[in-house]
């Protein structure tokens, strides 16, 4: 049909049509866009109010750790400081009542460098081997207590706490008693007399508590949480069989360059949360919020994530 030929009417009507049509498209398009945008900023405010919540939680967490390591350091502290130095035997009852006290707690210990602690070493020699070292552990229903002296005194549980005057907290690792895995985690607090350090003490506490708040977060009710230390290592996922792997080696190709973020600043730990927008869009979000349990690399980084 000639565009010449059509009526008056037609003319009017066909091209108003056609912008209003296009007019009406291009508003569709933009409230869409502007609605998806909405959704993801409100999503991204989500997941930063979440990383703060669950790194404060966790804070919180190890923090009772660290409190109670704080306590053992300051007393043999002053132990060694006294003239004469108290006896092993109220010592070693004062770690075993910590770990008593502490249910959350799965050992208590001490370790010194031989002859440093006091000039008792050959009255303790058969028991102690050598140099003040004990270690209390949960048994079961009871508490164990073992004797290593001066075997393998080394080691980053020995070694890093030595090394100067600040408190740490270990990669966490696997202990497995009775066929049943449970990860733990030490604390390690350098013990000094007349300025110089001459042992460490700490404490081993489960991450089981941890590991059930982290299992418990479900964004948007069909995501879920990890719990990842330091390294990469996986310590609480959904999955069972994901304990233990790195975190870099099954993390996806688009998540990988979140993941590095919160590690690029070696003084802290991060919290993190991958939150994926229901139903509109394909992208997850990460918001890294800073876990400064300590002044040094040990704490526990979170992440959480959704999956696909």
């Amino acid at each position: 049909m000639n565009f010449m030929n059509w009526s008056l009417r037609l003319k009017i009507i066909i091209p108003t049509f056609t912008v209003v049509l296009f007019v009406l498209a291009a508003s569709t398009w933009l409230m869409t866009q502007n609605a998806q945008d909405l959704v993801v900023s409100q999503a991204v405010e989500l997941a930063d109010d979440k990383a703060r919540g669950y790194s404060l939680e966790i804070k919180e967490t190890l923090g009772s750790a660290m409190a109670v390591s704080r306590t053992i350091q300051s007393a043999l502290n002053e132990a060694v400081q006294a003239e004469p130095v108290p006896r092993r035997e109220y010592l070693e009852e004062f770690l075993k009542n910590v770990l008593k006290n502490h249910p959350e707690l799965s050992g208590s210990w001490v370790a010194c460098l031989p002859g440093r602690f006091d000039d008792r070493e050959d009255e303790y020699r058969d028991v102690f081997k050598g140099t003040m070292r004990v270690y209390h552990y949960r048994d079961g229903d009871t508490i164990g207590t073992s004797y290593e002296g001066t075997n393998n005194l080394s080691g980053d549980w020995f070694d890093i706490p030595m090394s100067g005057t600040v408190e740490t907290i270990s990669k966490p690792y696997p202990w497995t008693v009775d066929g049943k895995t449970n990860w733990l985690a030490s604390t390690g607090f350098p013990i000094q007399r007349d300025g110089e350090n001459i042992g460490v003490a700490g404490v081993d506490f489960y991450l089981t508590d941890l590991q059930e708040i982290v299992t418990s977060i479900r964004p948007y009710e069909t995501g879920y949480a990890i719990l990842v230390a330091n390294d990469g290592t996986i310590i609480a996922h959904p999955d069972s069989e994901m304990l233990g792997k790195n975190l870099g080696e099954v993390a996806t190709r688009s998540t990988k360059g979140h993941i590095s973020r919160p590690w690029q600043k070696e003084s802290t730990t991060a919290s993190a949360l991958f939150l994926r927008q229901p139903k509109t869009s394909n992208t997850s979000q990460c918001r890294p919020s800073p876990l400064d349990t300590l002044p040094r690399r040990g704490a526990l980084p979170w992440w959480c994530r959704l999956p696909r």
